[in-house]
């Protein structure tokens, strides 16, 4: 209990911004006009790299709190490997979440997020994703809740809350029309207005109006022919009228492409940085391009939702969260979204009395499978599908497992024929029951100096750079970040065919690559652009042939 009467000195060091008998509305003005040019325009980007991932910095004079986001929406992905190691607990793919259907379970899964966030560091959330599934082969589809827009967005708003019961902002992403993965950064999505209100608005719009969302983020794609945060209709006429939306839109990350035109348009934060909105936003106010009220506005809402969300009042803190109870929601939640198809005879569940041995075959199945890129989690524990099952049939069943085939890495999303199965490749010196290749990385595009990293590599299939800042499947070898820039690599071993007859190999590749077989070089290219280049030759079954590749991403774009 504070015992000082309103004019006493210690009273008057605390800001008016910091009485929470006033709304976030008249607090973030109240703090806005306090605010310096230059302090508002640090409210309105990222501040990458900063020291444990993606942030905006913190103002101090004013006492703003850095917005640190994890990002999600399958859990929270932890930069930081001194909290908790990295780990949090990796949650069912919102895919499944949504084959529940199942508003309870969504509002557990979003209040175990914000709990999670809370007590890793993080004050926002970058999920849900309401991308409306319309392409199969979308490498994020797992990360939403399918083709459905009123089931996205009821789903959407428990999740929502659950987050944002906690001191933590909820961001609904991507907006608009983030559908594919064929120059996603790129590609225009054509579409009319009926298409674009009825299909892809609705989820937004429920995860506005119901579920208050703190923050939208916008798409990197165009949207008939504008980027989408640049885009005016989307941002300003439809999210912020039209829905009425009170929070701010940050941009995917580097999705910005303007000054002027995104900061007139709606955008409200760049991210993760400020090479548009920074000094050339400043440059842009002190000609008239820009207006100081278009900034106020932004940093406004910034702060108005800090305000609401309790950003202000409740700094993060770094504390435990209960790792096997939220294990136990999780496994809730993904028994909830199995959906078995046909059952026919009656042949699942298997009876235990009847059981003697169960064959489990499957190059993921004695791993822990997660979706790639920025929802990857690094779980607090996992169990395999493989321990799994021997686990609930016990010793009296004998489990067998196989791997059947590779694993899948991010290789897979790359053009041209699927990379040679490792089972007829030997590695250089290594015993017959080993499969693959040597390979030998530096950390140059030369192949100069001692190899950087030596190992075997089951196949030779790399992509590396944006798909190896995380993991992009836990069953395929982790590659350091180091050799996400300028690197070289050889690979050495022999290849051996099952059947005798004609085989093509190829090699897909930006940057320059060479294809040797028996000493022989077949394949030399530059690699100029990210294309195949093949040679078709008459192999004989069982007779082993000496291999070697060679690649360097020595094309300036790597």
């Amino acid at each position: 209990m504070n015992n000082q009467s309103p004019g006493s000195s210690a009273s008057a060091q605390i800001p008016p911004w910091m009485n929470t008998s006033l709304s976030p509305h008249e607090r973030a003005n109240l703090l806005l006009a306090q605010m310096t040019m230059e302090e508002k325009i640090e409210m309105v980007h990222g501040d990458f790299p900063a020291p444990y991932g993606f942030y905006n910095a913190p103002i101090p004079r004013p006492g703003i709190p850095a917005l640190t986001m994890a990002d999600g929406p399958a859990g929270i992905r932890v930069a930081r490997q001194d909290v908790n190691e990295g780990k949090a607990t990796a949650m069912p793919a919102p895919i499944a979440l949504a084959a529940t259907w199942d508003m309870r379970a969504a509002r557990q899964y979003g209040d175990l997020l914000g709990q999670e966030a809370w007590a890793t560091g993080h004050n926002v959330v970058l999920g849900p994703q309401l991308d409306i599934a319309r392409i199969p082969v979308f490498g994020r589809l797992f990360e939403a809740s399918g083709e459905d827009p009123r089931l996205s967005g009821q789903m959407a708003v428990p999740y929502i809350q659950g987050i944002q019961c906690h001191p933590v902002v909820a961001t609904a992403k991507h907006y608009q029309m983030n559908t594919q993965e064929e120059n996603r950064f790129e590609v225009d999505a054509q579409l009319d207005e009926r298409t674009l209100q009825e299909i892809y608005t609705p989820a937004f719009a429920a995860a506005v109006k119901d579920g208050q969302v703190g923050s939208v983020m916008g798409a990197f794609n165009r949207v008939n022919g504008i980027y989408s945060c640049e885009h005016r209709h989307l941002l300003t006429d439809i999210l912020k009228r039209q829905l009425d939306f009170q929070g701010w839109v940050m941009s995917d990350y580097e999705a910005v492409h303007s000054t002027v035109e995104a900061a007139n348009a709606g955008l409200d934060q760049e991210m993760p940085n400020g090479i548009f909105f920074s000094d050339r936003l400043m440059e842009a106010m002190q000609i008239g391009q820009v207006s100081v009220t278009a900034l106020d506005d932004k940093v406004q809402r910034i702060l108005r939702t800090m305000f609401t969300s309790g950003l202000f009042d409740q700094p993060v803190q770094i504390t435990p969260f209960p790792v096997q109870e939220h294990g136990k929601v999780a496994r809730e939640i993904a028994g909830k979204g199995i959906v078995l198809l046909k059952n026919v005879d009656r042949q699942l569940p298997l009876a235990d009395h009847e059981v003697r041995s169960v064959a489990v075959i499957g190059a993921d199945a004695d791993n822990n499978i997660a979706g790639g890129g920025s929802s990857v989690v690094q779980p607090t524990y996992f169990v395999s599908i493989v321990e799994g099952i021997r686990r609930r049939v016990g010793d009296s069943v004998r489990v067998e497992y196989a791997e059947g085939t590779d694993p899948v890495s991010a290789a897979a999303l790359l053009p041209g024929p699927p990379p040679v199965p490792s089972s007829v490749l030997t590695p250089t010196d290594a015993d017959v029951e080993v499969h693959g290749l040597h390979a030998e990385y530096w950390t140059n595009t030369r192949f100069e100096g001692e190899p950087t990293l030596l190992r075997i590599d089951r196949q030779v299939d790399l992509n590396l750079g944006f798909f190896n800042y995380s993991n992009f499947n836990s069953s395929a070898l982790t590659n350091p970040e180091k050799l996400n820039n300028a690197i070289s690599v050889r690979w050495t071993g022999s290849i051996t065919v099952p059947t005798t007859g004609n085989y093509t190999l190829s090699l897909t590749h930006l940057g320059t690559a060479r294809l040797y077989l028996d000493d022989h070089l077949f394949i030399k290219d530059a690699g100029i652009t990210l294309d195949t280049r093949s040679v078709t030759m008459y192999l004989v079954a069982g007779q082993p042939h000496a291999l070697r590749i060679e690649y360097a991403a020595d094309r300036p774009e790597q």
